[in-house]
Formats: C-alpha cells, structure tokens, sequence
C-alpha cells in the first residue's frame, strides 16, 4: 500500500509553495534586478578611483608645476628629490677657431636618477642645450664642444628640463650589474704630428667592460686638469663594445698640451644602461 505523504503537509505549507510557484518569474525578475544593482555600484566605484586617479591627482600636478612658476626647488621637494648641483663651468680654447665648454653636475641622491639639459651661457646668451643623465651619488663633467669663436671666455651654465626616476632595489641591482665600464692606464703623452714636426698632444687608455652585457655604443669624456685648472677636454665615442674586453683607445689634440702642472684626469666611460637600445643581444 503506497503511503499517502500529503496528508502530512499542511494547509498553511500548501498556501507557501502555491506563492513560491505562481511568483517564481516575479522573484527570479527582482533578483537579477538586485544583481544587476549590486553590479552596477562595483563598476560605479571603480570608475570613481579612475577618475581620481587619471583626472583629479593629474590635475592637482599640474596645478603645482603652474603654480612653481618655474621654482625647480619646490618642484623637486615634491617629489622628494634634492636639486642637482652645478658646482664649476668654463670654456677652454680646442683651436684657434674654436672653444670646448664644460659644466660639472653632482647629484647628491642616493635613490633617484635623472636626465636633464646643461645650458651655457655667453655674454648671457644661451647655447643649444646639451643633454645629459646622472645616477644616484654622482659626479659628472658635461661637455659642449667645438663651438666656433664664442667672443667671451665670460661661460656661464644652467641645469633646465631635470627629468626624475625614483631607484627602486631592482633598478639598483640593474644599475650595479650593467654600470661596470672603467677607464685604466691612463697616459698624457706628446708626440710628432703623422708627417710633420709639429708636436701634438695624445691621451690613451684602456676601456674595460666589466659587465656581462654587450654594448652598442659609450662615450668618454675626457677632462685633463692641471690643478685645479681644466685645460683640455675631449669626447671619444666607442662602438661594439663586448663583455669582458678591454680596448685600447686615444684621442688626439692638434697642439701640444701645457704639461708642466700637475697633471690629473677625470675619464669616466658612459652609456645610459636605462635604454634598451644600449645593449647587444648575445649570439
């Protein structure tokens, strides 16, 4: 005899799953409304943060920089790094027609690296810019040259256009494992002129890429002082430099050097390890 299990369900239990059934549409039309509300206010919030993010904290940037007018210092506390410092420029004459300035840059950060424009001034008037970078604790010569009959040994410099890159752990080990191209063995020598009498002046050296990583191009500026003095300047640009070589390099001066002082020399190869193209990619 099969049991009749209805008779155990009572009326008001009856009423409930009658109401379930007949307002099964309505309920699940509510609930997808609920959803789609729920929904609708995570997108809300969401798109707030963006606006915040891209319009509002964008403008308030802006908003310093228009108001700095132009103060490097106050633009730099904002982002929390200290001003560059230019601590000496000159000119030097390189021939008869012609003169080498230079400006020599420190940056006093530990963790911010940056790139930047060095303008020189004659009587006041101002030089194409010559761009530059420095990493965090360095000292550096920036160098124009060649520039034909400037009227003045009256040189002034300025830093303009300072571009800040904060130095995370990574960035330092990067920079640790790629900066690693030294100058050594540097020599001043005077010598004859190829076919001539004419005494000339030669700095050599050895380049050594220390570093695993193959290099397009670098450059060495080169600063002879005399003193305190700075006497010559040059720049020797390199090209296909590999890991691990050390490449006899010179550069030449079409007179001979004063060399009665005592003699030092700033040469401090460099390429900017921050741009990819720096770099070849080993076979």
């Amino acid at each position: 005899m099969v049991e009749d299990y209805t008779s155990r369900i009572s009326e008001k239990e009856l009423e409930k799953s009658y109401w379930f059934v007949t307002h099964i549409q309505r309920l699940r039309k509510e609930a997808h409304i609920v959803f789609a509300v729920i929904v609708g206010c995570i997108y809300a919030v969401l798109f707030w943060q963006l606006i915040s993010l891209y319009v509002i904290e964008r403008g308030s940037t802006q908003q310093l920089v228009g108001t700095a007018k132009g103060s490097l210092a106050k633009l730099l506390q904002h982002k929390g790094a200290q001003d560059l410092s230019l601590t000496r420029a000159g000119v030097v004459p390189s021939s008869r027609e012609s003169y080498d300035f230079y400006a020599s840059v420190t940056n006093s950060n530990t963790d911010w690296r940056a790139y930047f424009d060095v303008v020189f001034l004659v009587d006041g008037k101002a030089l194409d810019p010559v761009q530059a970078f420095i990493y965090p604790g360095e000292t550096k010569y920036v160098l124009k040259l060649g520039i034909a009959n400037p009227q003045s040994s009256a040189v002034q410099a300025r830093i303009e256009n300072v571009r800040w890159h904060k130095m995370t752990k990574a960035a330092g080990r990067f920079l640790d494992e790629r900066n690693r191209l030294a100058a050594q063995d540097i020599t001043l020598v005077s010598e004859n002129a190829p076919s001539s009498t004419k005494r000339v002046s030669k700095i050599q050296c050895i380049v050594h890429n220390a570093s695993a990583f193959h290099f397009w191009e670098a450059n060495i500026p080169i600063v002879v002082l005399s003193g305190n003095a700075v006497i010559a300047l040059k720049m020797l640009p390199i090209t296909n430099l590999t890991s691990g070589e050390k490449r006899n390099v010179a550069a030449f001066w079409n007179e001979e050097l004063d060399t009665s002082g005592v003699l030092s020399y700033d040469v401090h190869p460099e390429a900017d390890i921050f741009e990819p193209t720096a770099f070849k990619r080993s076979r």
